[in-house]
């Protein structure tokens, strides 16, 4: 009976350490004090204590800390998940009281359902204790220093209004209620826009859409009125129900939804499509500052600049052995810089260079922003410290780069991505200003400019003029921004240098802290598929393991995994363990620090170097020794009367010709003789060969074919492939 096919471990069980009581990334809270998860131990967990020393949880303290309040587990998100804003984590902590407290009252049975004559006197009555639990909660001790922060300027914005809203209406109790208790996820209860909230009949989007083009048509009119507009729509809707059924006709919308579509709809568009886009701009002016933003990372601008400089790909030394042909196309090269703008102080954390513009050099740009890059700066000669941190809200255009799903998806798990719209560089006017800067600043040093246009260039060809190899200008380029732009006064002295109004912010309010190194790894790491061994995991000849991957592969045993390697970082991986990311750490500690490409520039010269050395003791001892060895054992072969039979080409070809073995599968023989067998061999009758033909000669002693016997013989049919 055949085996029937199971399914891998992988398809078939699930990791019990991501479903367990006490995950890899929790944070447990014993006594109002936060201690972080270190490892499995056989009778529970083994945490870390604030002063660093080790505490043992067993499985029966959590179930007793857990039932007297003393010890609650937090479940950390996760790295891919987007943190919401605090405005929208208040409402949902409102919701989750709210629904806790009903469902503690009906499990009393203190009144059942959820109508407005049950629910309108149960929240009066207990508003004032809800307030309480949003204050505490606002206050909340075990929270970051930056956490605390945004909890205490929403709190003094809401106190500011002299009091908390923390009512509920009835309906979104109603709406949410039985969501949320059948999955205890408040995340159901997130605020959703939805249309036609002010009464009327509900209008489907073919409708919405119809109002929001004919209001845009109508406003350019020279008396637009929004019984015009309310007509037009009608006369639309009407034609579009033609001949159609009764239950599938869209309803026409009533005057106040066209009305509040017409208000919505900004005063300078109804003025440039009444008077043109020149008499838009001189009766509204340009855009002012916008927002006045006051603490480090809240908002960060980025873009590409195509830098107007011609530069030299190859160095200056080998230029006399290219091709003159060839000379032109190296001295025709310009670059793109990635540029990272701060809005509240002007500060550039970031550079990244290409050839072109793509979502790579984006990403390496946002990874040198909020990780230390000591490293880059040291290698430029930089005199001055190049800070990183993290970020709340990042804006870029909507180029190509950044509408790539790699990068977007990594801007999104360090802050919120927008875009600003294309072709108007002044809803990005920092990050312009800055270009313009380093233009004005430093690119007009070069004599191999380039120029926006014939007309602005002249007679100049900066194409000749490149002089200067790309290396030695992109240190040149760090340099002058970290401490030269980073480090001078703006506004005529009026403004302080961008460095200088970091250090003072981030030393009034706290900046966002910086990914860990194990957000690092996930956001920016590449992705590989490794098997997983009784020794762990193995990458680049490193060894990567710890506790928790030998609970794991005890479990659904050894299988292949996805891991996330930093290319900046080789002391830990990340690897993917039921949809969530667990931080192994490499075995051997010297790892730590160290990037991929040195550790691949590093084992090239290992092998160079024992190449070589492997070459010399092979000319003076492997080589010689493999030959004394083969000839003893030939030697002894032949004193034991041993001949080795050697198959030539020409011996294989006599053989062949004097057995005269046809394959039958091959073409039919040249007689239309049967195959036969007899006498121990298999083939067909042929005419021998002729004395003249056949002069080899098969050296050895080999035994002669003898005919078959024609009374042995049995005739077999012979397969013919019919076409």
């Amino acid at each position: 009976m055949a085996k029937s096919r199971q399914k891998p471990p992988s398809q078939t069980k699930k990791s019990k350490i991501m479903h367990d009581r006490v995950r890899p990334n929790d944070r447990v809270i014993i006594g109002g004090l936060a201690h972080r998860v270190i490892r499995p131990a056989v009778e529970g967990w083994v945490l870390g204590e604030p002063n660093g020393d080790l505490l043992i949880l067993t499985r029966d303290n959590l179930d007793q800390g857990e039932e007297s309040g003393d010890i609650r587990v937090e479940r950390e998100n996760n790295y891919g998940q987007h943190i919401l804003p605090q405005p929208v984590r208040l409402d949902l902590r409102i919701k989750e009281i709210w629904f806790s407290l009903i469902k503690e009252a009906h499990e009393a049975n203190l009144f059942s359902g959820c109508g407005d004559a049950a629910l309108t006197p149960f929240i009066e009555e207990n508003k004032p204790k809800v307030e309480g639990l949003i204050l505490d909660w606002l206050r909340d001790p075990n929270a970051s220093p930056a956490e605390r922060k945004r909890k205490a300027q929403v709190g003094a914005k809401k106190q500011n209004a002299l009091t908390i809203d923390v009512t509920i209406a009835p309906r979104t109790i109603r709406r949410h209620f039985d969501s949320w208790k059948s999955t205890n996820d408040i995340l159901v209860a997130r605020k959703r826009v939805e249309n036609c909230t002010k009464g009327g009949k509900r209008v489907s989007a073919h409708v919405r859409s119809e109002i929001r083009r004919l209001v845009k048509e109508h406003s350019a009119a020279n008396r637009p009125t929004i019984n015009g507009a309310h007509l037009l729509i009608k006369a639309a809707i009407e034609e579009h129900n033609k001949g159609l059924p009764e239950e599938v006709r869209e309803n026409v919308p009533d005057r106040r939804t066209v009305s509040r579509h017409v208000a919505k709809l900004p005063e300078a568009m109804k003025y440039g499509g009444r008077y043109g886009a020149i008499s838009e701009f001189y009766n509204f002016g340009p855009f002012g500052e916008g927002h006045l933003f006051t603490r480090v990372g809240e908002l960060v601008e980025a873009d590409f600049w195509n830098i107007p400089l011609y530069l030299l790909l190859k160095r200056a030394d080998v230029l006399a052995e290219v091709p003159p042909e060839l000379i032109d196309q190296l001295l025709s090269t310009r670059i793109y810089v990635f540029a990272l703008v701060d809005k509240a102080t002007g500060y550039i954390p970031s550079l990244a260079f290409s050839t072109t513009e793509n979502s790579y050099t984006a990403r390496v740009g946002l990874r040198r922003a909020v990780s230390d890059k000591a490293r880059l700066a040291t290698w430029a000669g930089c005199s001055s410290e190049w800070l990183h941190f993290g970020f709340d809200n990042i804006v870029t255009d909507a180029g190509p780069a950044f509408q790539a799903d790699d990068f977007h998806t990594t801007a999104g798990a360090l802050g919120s991505h927008f875009f600003a719209a294309s072709g108007l560089p002044h809803l990005r006017g920092l990050i312009e200003s800055v270009f313009s800067t380093l233009h004005k600043g430093f690119i007009s040093s070069f004599i191999a400019r380039a120029f926006s246009n014939v007309v602005d260039a002249g007679d100049h060809e900066g194409q000749k003029r490149a002089h200067m190899e790309l290396e030695a200008f992109l240190m040149l380029m760090v340099r002058y921004v970290v401490d030269v732009y980073n480090n001078r006064t703006r506004n005529d002295g009026l403004r302080r240098s961008p460095l200088r109004e970091v250090q003072a912010l981030a030393g009034n309010m706290d900046a966002k802290p910086p990914p860990s190194q194990d957000q690092l790894t996930v956001f920016f790491g590449a992705q590989y598929s490794r098997p997983m061994t009784a020794e762990g995991i193995t990458f680049e000849h490193i060894r990567y393991d710890n506790e928790w991957l030998v609970h794991h592969r005890r479990h659904v045993g050894l299988i292949n995994v996805n891991i996330r390697v930093d290319p900046d970082e080789l002391g830990w991986i990340s690897v993917e363990i039921d949809g969530e990311w667990l931080t192994v750490a490499a075995l051997d500690t010297e790892f730590r620090g160290m990037p991929l490409p040195e550790w691949l520039e590093f084992k090239k010269h290992l092998r160079t170097t024992f190449a070589a050395e492997d070459a010399i003791d092979f000319r003076e001892h492997v080589g010689p020794a493999l030959v004394d060895i083969t000839n003893e054992v030939r030697r002894s072969e032949r004193a034991m009367g041993l001949d080795r039979e050697i198959w030539t080409e020409e011996r294989l070809a006599a053989h062949s010709e004097q057995c005269r073995i046809r394959m039958v599968n091959n073409a039919p023989p040249l007689t239309p003789v049967a195959p036969s067998y007899g006498n121990r061999r298999i083939g067909v009758d042929f005419p021998g060969p002729s004395t003249e033909t056949s002069g080899v000669q098969i050296s050895g002693n080999q035994p002669t074919p003898e005919p078959p016997s024609p009374s042995t013989r049995r005739p077999l049919k012979l397969r013919r492939d019919e076409k």
